[in-house]
């Protein structure tokens, strides 16, 4: 793992050193690269960091964090796109690029490369306080997503995307549905004023299905969900079987009620004991 934060006069140049390094290291099979608040580092130098990961055969695991790098564009997740058809052997990505000038053009990016790469075990993006992303950028990412049907781990982010309305929810709800293999769900819509209680209907079909499912965490603050749309969530979360932890934060939707919120967090935790007591019960037989 490299770690660089808050380094202003990290640059592109800085970059092109260290793909020199990553090109050397052939056999390396996780590759873990953080940066935040390096200003001087642009979609050209993220082009010459990327370009030599083809010559790592083993790459199965790659973390890319360029947190609030404000000179990184849309032209950064193309090049990303394009790379990743080239590492055959990719398993887990995991892309954070918060405060970035990210847009659905850059979603459009991404999803051509993930429809031509093999399936993924696990697929994280966060794009929180980009944009302007909209429900446009979350139905082409989930499009792209499709093929990867024996993923384990999806977490998107989209925190601040106040364009995102229902259909943003209801494309990740389609998407679920093919995902019967998922045991890890994390999503944060924290910001996104436009998500109502259809919205979360459509995410709570989707999850429904999801029976090999253990860990669910989501996070919805200042969303415009109400106590009748936060139900068919909780009845979906129902029939999930091997369920061992759920985080969901609606505390801070202002038309749930504090009464509604109370009953959620109790069946949650009812739901919990149940499934480990057909665990231990399962497991002594």
């Amino acid at each position: 793992m490299i770690l660089i934060n808050s380094c202003p006069h990290v640059n592109n140049e800085g970059l092109r050193s260290l793909s020199q390094f990553i090109k050397q290291t052939r056999l390396l099979k996780s590759l873990n690269l953080k940066f935040s608040l390096c200003s001087l580092i642009t979609d050209e130098g993220l082009r010459v960091l990327l370009k030599d990961l083809r010559y790592l055969l083993n790459l199965e695991d790659i973390l890319l964090k360029f947190n609030i790098c404000s000179e990184i564009t849309n032209k950064s997740f193309e090049y990303l796109g394009k790379i990743f058809e080239e590492c055959e052997s990719l398993k887990n990505i995991s892309l954070q690029f918060y405060g970035c000038g990210i847009n659905n053009k850059g979603l459009i990016h991404l999803s051509e490369g993930l429809l031509k790469i093999k399936p993924l075990k696990s697929f994280a993006l966060c794009c929180g306080y980009c944009g302007p992303i909209t429900e446009r950028g979350i139905e082409v990412l989930c499009k792209g997503l499709q093929n990867h049907i024996s993923l384990q781990r999806i977490d998107l982010s989209f925190d601040g995307s106040s364009e995102i309305d229902n259909r943003g929810l209801s494309y990740i709800g389609l998407l679920l549905g093919e995902l019967s293999s998922l045991k890890e769900l994390v999503l944060s819509f924290n910001e996104c004023f436009d998500l109502h209680d259809a919205g979360l209907n459509d995410l709570s079909e989707g999850i429904k299905g999801l029976s090999e499912l253990e860990l669910i965490e989501m996070s919805f603050s200042q969303c415009q969900f109400t106590d009748m749309g936060a139900s068919p969530l909780d009845q979906s979360l129902e029939g999930l079987m091997k369920l061992k932890d759920i985080y969901i934060n609606v505390a801070s939707c202002p038309q749930i009620s504090q009464e509604t919120r109370d009953k959620l967090k109790t069946s949650w935790s009812e739901i919990i004991k149940r499934n480990q007591e057909i665990l231990k019960e399962k497991n002594s037989n």
